[in-house]
């Protein structure tokens, strides 16, 4: 799979996203006592994902459409581990998910998934936490594992900060997105509702990228879903 292509909203590709499995589809993940899988951390995130970017609202909402330039940093960012549009978790070839615990802590519900090989081995780990009044999703880590199961590699936090609408007197909008492995990697996605189409404004945190990618699909934060990625083996 050539991951730029995530990001090209195309028929062709929201047509392929729409056949991705969830938490309710016939491929619903297993139960299984994993003995390599991690066990389950209370989702601390990243201090840079509690930071709102500084913004000049009227010059961000001229944003030029994204360039080749502006996908490779999105490409980077997600590393063949999720895709923003509509929200995805990327399962490797050859895996099967499996639930690794749920628990109630603090009006919230932390759940993990365990992405494991046919050894048993977890090749991606993902711990979800979610509203238990709202059942909405806040918050999703995803991290890779070394061969011994104890490295862990390319880790990504997400954010889904809140459903409320910012103070604009042009058009709906809202911060839905936070994402970043560290403060130089850091971005925020707006959406902005216009008539039946919703455009999507990524700001990094450092540097001056700010870009629109046209008519996204939004995501209700209530299921996760699943597109397949190529074969990974333990790092």
């Amino acid at each position: 799979m050539h991951f730029t292509s995530l990001f090209s909203i195309t028929a062709a590709v929201l047509a392929g996203i729409a056949l991705a499995g969830s938490f309710a589809s016939a491929s619903s993940p297993q139960r299984s006592s994993n003995r390599h899988a991690p066990e389950a951390p209370l989702l601390n995130m990243a201090p840079s994902l509690n930071v709102v970017p500084s913004l000049n609202m009227e010059q961000f909402l001229q944003s030029s459409p994204a360039t080749p330039e502006n996908h490779a940093v999105l490409d980077k960012l997600t590393q063949g581990q999720f895709q923003l549009f509509p929200f995805a978790v990327v399962q490797p070839e050859g895996t099967k998910i499996v639930k690794g615990g749920e628990f109630v802590w603090a009006s919230r519900t932390i759940a993990v998934l365990n992405m494991v090989d046919a050894n048993g081995d977890t090749i991606r780990h993902v711990v979800t936490e979610s509203d238990t009044r709202t059942g909405k999703i806040g918050a999703i880590k995803i991290r890779d594992y070394s061969r011994n199961g104890k490295g862990n590699l390319r880790p990504v936090d997400i954010k889904f900060p809140s459903d409320l609408p910012l103070n604009l007197s042009s058009s709906p909008m809202d911060r839905n997105i936070v994402a970043g492995r560290q403060a130089s990697e850091a971005m925020a996605v707006y959406f902005v509702t216009q008539g039946n189409t919703v455009d999507a404004y990524v700001k990094m945190y450092q540097g001056t990228a700010e870009f629109r990618l046209e008519n996204v699909k939004r995501w209700n934060r209530k299921e996760i879903k699943f597109v397949p990625g190529p074969r990974m083996t333990r790092m």
